[in-house]
C-alpha cells in the first residue's frame, strides 16, 4: 500500500506544480479586458469626404452629364459618372486663377481681372469619366445668376450662355493630373 501512497502522492505533487501536461512554447496571447485601452494603430491617412454644394456651387448628379453632353454637341459621351472628393473641387479651384492668367496672356483684361474676380462667381461642377476611362471636372462660372432675379435654376441644370463674355466661361479640369482643357469664354453681347 506504501508504494500506491507514494504514487498517488507523485501524481498530486506533478499535477499541482504544473507538471503533467506540457505547455505550447508560444501560447497565444491573452484577450484583453473589454475596457482595457486598445494599442494604437497608425491610422491611414483619411480620405476626402465627398464634394457638396453650397452657396456658390453645386455638384451635379449623373442625370445631368448626360445634359452637359447633350448641350456640348459633337459625338464624345460620357463613360459615367463619379463623385468628387472636397480636395478635388479646392485643387481645381486653387490653380484656376493660374490657368485664367495663362489662358488670357496678351489680352487686354478688365480691372479687376478674371482671374482676381473669379472666386465670386457662382459654379456648377459636372464630374464624368470619359470614355477612355479619365476623370474630368466640366465647371461652369458665373459672375451673375442666370435668368429672373432671385431664380436657383442654375442650381437644377447646366446653363449655357451663348453671351456675356467674361461673365461667363467653363473649363474642364482632370483631377488626376491636375491639368485643364477647353477654357472657352463666352462671345460678347
Amino acid at each position: 500500500m506504501a508504494t500506491g501512497h507514494c504514487a498517488w502522492l507523485a501524481a498530486f505533487l506533478l499535477l499541482a506544480c504544473g507538471g503533467g501536461t506540457p505547455k505550447p512554447a508560444n501560447p497565444e496571447p491573452k484577450a484583453a479586458a473589454p475596457d482595457a485601452p486598445k494599442p494604437e494603430a497608425s491610422a491611414p491617412e483619411a480620405a476626402s469626404p465627398p464634394a457638396e454644394s453650397d452657396q456658390l456651387r453645386v455638384i451635379f448628379e449623373k442625370d445631368q452629364v448626360a445634359e452637359y453632353f447633350r448641350t456640348r454637341g459633337g459625338n464624345e459621351k460620357p463613360g459615367t459618372h463619379f463623385a468628387p472628393t472636397r480636395a478635388d473641387i479646392e485643387k481645381l479651384e486653387a490653380a484656376l486663377p493660374g490657368e485664367i492668367k495663362k489662358q488670357q496672356h496678351g489680352v487686354a483684361a478688365i480691372s479687376p481681372p478674371l482671374w482676381e474676380r473669379v472666386k465670386e462667381y457662382k459654379r456648377q461642377y459636372v464630374p464624368y469619366v470619359d470614355a477612355s476611362g479619365a476623370r474630368f471636372i466640366w465647371g461652369n462660372f458665373m459672375c451673375t445668376n442666370p435668368g429672373r432675379p432671385g431664380s436657383d435654376t442654375w442650381r437644377k441644370k447646366v446653363v449655357r450662355p451663348t453671351q456675356g463674355g467674361e461673365c461667363f466661361f467653363h473649363v474642364e479640369y482632370s483631377p488626376d493630373s491636375g491639368s485643364f482643357r477647353r477654357f472657352t469664354i463666352s462671345d460678347e453681347d
